[in-house]
């Protein structure tokens, strides 16, 4: 194997990955539409046959539910982590969308406040039921968050702006670690990148987010999962991908010693749970297609990307270069099928799975198995040498 910088080119050298010797290799967690009692059933399933090591949990809390709602599914979590744990899964962490409503503006400080104190309840709801944390979704899906400017921001000014959304991100954190000190939050998906590589203007305020996410320096860190990274399937493409993005955040956060020793990058996959939009002239969505290009609604088609042989070289590089976390979307239900007389609740998430669904449940097991270390070395640059970060 060639050295990196003969590969990559020596501009990159700088944003190798730094390998935690505490903490690697990484924990490969699942995000799907996670039913919990579910995965209270099949928790065994899923640690022994799979080889999931945690799951991103959607559907327990929203940033506008009332305090009491926050604390509606205790029992059931409860129940779901510590079967779970009997199994080695222990890195579930509850997931919140920003964008599913109108946020208040980030300078509304009296709104913010609740929901300060709503984060915080549901940090403590995942401290007090075994969840590692709480993942953050950025994405601007009814109104725009990011983009300082959008119609909403009228009259306030990019600087104003970003210094408002730090304020807004210090807050929720300072909440969650006083609820759970030694809480991990996880955000997703990659906006720096999104941003300073590509130009998008719908995340340009996100790294003062994050930025303001990290301001506290709490213990358990701010990892960032990926999205740019879904359909990378070769070696070198995921790895120049990680070394740009890993790039971006050491010249955009305020503390680039924190980021690589309590923060870092979680590669994401999408091998299965195929869609596609189909837009209209004016680029808005009016439907979506199956793989075999007939209408379907989203999460239907269970079939694949991409064959598992490539879905191996990509995990095994995401291996390689992330030390804490990698992760893999679902897109709904595409890794599991439940059945329908025993769970008549989920009858939606009922379906044909891909053909070769166990080929992929091989490929996640795999790490799993005795001498995986000495074989993921090969995917590793011979020049990186483990640390233990204090």
């Amino acid at each position: 194997t060639p050295a990196w910088k003969d590969v990559y080119g020596e501009q990159y050298a700088p944003y190798y990955p730094r390998y935690d010797q505490t903490s690697y290799p990484p924990r490969t967690l699942l995000f799907g539409d996670m039913d919990l009692l579910y995965l209270r059933d099949t928790a065994r399933f899923w640690r022994e046959r799979v080889g999931i090591d945690g799951f991103i949990l959607p559907g327990i809390f929203n940033w506008y539910d009332s305090p009491d709602k926050v604390w509606a599914k205790y029992n059931l979590l409860q129940e779901a982590n510590r079967e779970c744990a009997i199994y080695g899964i222990d890195a579930n962490f509850i997931k919140v969308a920003l964008g599913y409503k109108a946020l208040p503006l980030w300078d509304d400080e009296t709104s913010w406040q609740a929901i300060f104190d709503r984060f915080g309840a549901a940090a403590s709801l995942a401290f007090k039921t075994g969840c590692r944390g709480i993942v953050i979704d950025t994405e601007p899906y009814t109104q725009p968050l990011w983009d300082p400017l959008a119609e909403r921001f009228e009259g306030r000014t990019a600087e104003e702006l970003q210094m408002a959304v730090r304020r807004v991100a210090e807050g929720l954190m300072e909440a969650m670690v006083s609820a759970y000190p030694e809480i991990e939050v996880m955000v997703i998906p990659d906006g720096a990148y999104r941003w300073f590589r590509k130009s998008d203007p719908v995340y340009r305020l996100w790294t003062n987010f994050f930025n303001g996410l990290a301001a506290p320096l709490s213990p358990g860190g701010v990892i960032v999962g990926t999205e740019s990274s879904y359909h990378a399937r070769s070696r070198e493409l995921i790895t120049w991908y990680y070394c740009a993005f890993n790039g971006i955040m050491l010249q955009h956060v305020e503390d680039p010693i924190y980021w690589q020793r309590r923060c870092g990058i979680a590669l994401g996959g999408w091998p299965l749970g195929y869609y596609r939009e189909v837009r209209n002239e004016e680029g808005r969505v009016v439907g979506t297609v199956n793989k075999e290009g007939k209408p379907a609604r989203s999460k239907s088609d269970k079939s694949s990307y991409y064959p598992p042989d490539e879905f191996e070289e990509q995990i095994r590089t995401f291996e390689s270069l992330c030390s804490r976390y990698i992760w893999i979307y679902a897109h709904g239900s595409a890794w599991w099928s439940p059945e329908a007389e025993r769970y008549k609740h989920l009858a939606g998430q009922s379906g044909p799975l891909d053909p070769r669904i166990e080929e992929y449940y091989d490929v996640v097991n795999r790490s799993e198995r005795p001498g995986f270390r000495d074989y993921i070395l090969e995917f590793m640059p011979d020049q990186i040498q483990f640390e233990v970060f204090p």
